[in-house]
């Protein structure tokens, strides 16, 4: 029925959010088809504001390249400039470019905690420029980043789940336009050039689902630097180790399995498997995060179809810090992604 692309089905593939539907098996042609529906409703919502794509004219940029010295300006805009994984793991990013060849700007479309992040902090500490976006609508904001004269422009979000400002791409304000790093799918608009990642992430294959051109990168577009970021993780054992299970609501004995991801990254053939492990292994422990109870009790009942006590399945607390997670992830016997 999705095939047809015609009638109630394909109408409702036109309603699916791009962050959801990216987890499901669809045809990759129909995903493409959707994605690009998507993206014309944002482009339709900023020309309602009276915002029409800037154009950028080869002679007035040349003029301007021609400059000495010249540094091209980059802007990255990010929900996620808080305490959340996503600055956790590309906050590093940003302290290695090279300041005497490249202006840094960031545009965070929401606005800082309170108390105030120390993520967000690191990475101002290594950014030339700040502009909180978050309260500005779309004419606003892309006027203030038309008006820095950015010369490429980072989607870090793409359409995951706090996104939201797509529209300031969809509004062409700086020559080039690329998405990278969280939204590895693609944007499905005509005015995002790039997606920045790598042949396992986006094999070339793949490309003529994409509305962009691929921009590989050498070996992962992940930027995770495990030399400042991950500290040495403690290795309990014995009656410690019981213990440190106990105080964090683990069974002080056994093999514990773990996966931290979000339900959503879950399938059928994925929990089948998980299960198969449970009842390979004796006494053996699954450590899932806490979600939605309903969800919760939906896999506790797939588990008893599956021959597996659902009560060895353990779901905790998410912790507020990198500090904490790292204090009892090895506690756990083996991770599963």
């Amino acid at each position: 029925a999705l095939k047809k692309r015609s009638g109630p089905a394909s109408q409702a593939i036109h309603e699916l959010h791009p962050w959801m539907a990216i987890n499901y098996p669809i045809d990759p042609a129909l995903k493409l088809e959707y994605t690009q529906a998507f993206a014309a409703k944002l482009e339709r919502s900023a020309l309602a504001y009276g915002v029409r794509p800037a154009v950028f004219r080869a002679k007035e940029y040349a003029a301007r390249w021609a400059d000495a010295p010249w540094k091209p300006r980059v802007g990255f805009v990010s929900a996620d400039f808080r305490q959340k994984a996503t600055t956790y793991l590309c906050k590093e990013h940003f302290r290695f470019f090279d300041r005497d060849a490249v202006e840094v700007f960031i545009y965070s479309s929401t606005p800082d905690e309170n108390p105030p992040s120390t993520w967000r902090r690191d990475i101002l500490a290594h950014a030339d420029h700040f502009v909180d976006i978050a309260r500005m609508p779309v004419d606003e904001a892309s006027a203030r980043i038309r008006s820095d004269k950015i010369d490429i422009l980072v989607n870090m979000d793409g359409y995951s789940n706090e996104g939201m400002r797509s529209d300031v791409f969809a509004t062409r304000n700086a020559p080039v336009q690329l998405s990278w790093f969280v939204y590895i799918g693609s944007m499905g608009s005509q005015y995002v050039d790039y997606i920045v990642t790598d042949k396992v992430a986006s094999p070339p294959q793949h490309e003529a689902w994409y509305s962009e051109k691929y921009l590989y990168l050498p070996e992962s577009f992940f930027p995770v630097s495990h030399a400042f970021l991950y500290p040495e993780v403690g290795d309990a054992a014995g009656d410690e180790r019981r213990r440190l299970r106990a105080k964090y609501g683990l069974p002080k004995d056994g093999f514990v399995l773990a996966s931290f991801n979000k339900f959503i990254k879950l399938d059928k053939h994925l929990w089948e498997v998980w299960m198969a492990l449970l009842k390979a292994i004796p006494g053996s422990t699954l450590w899932l995060l806490k979600n939605p109870t309903g969800a919760e009790a939906h896999l506790r009942a797939h588990a008893k179809e599956q021959g597996v006590d659902p009560a060895r399945i353990v779901f905790l607390d998410f912790v507020k810090t990198s500090e904490e997670h790292f204090a009892r992830i090895h506690l756990a016997d083996v991770i599963l992604d």
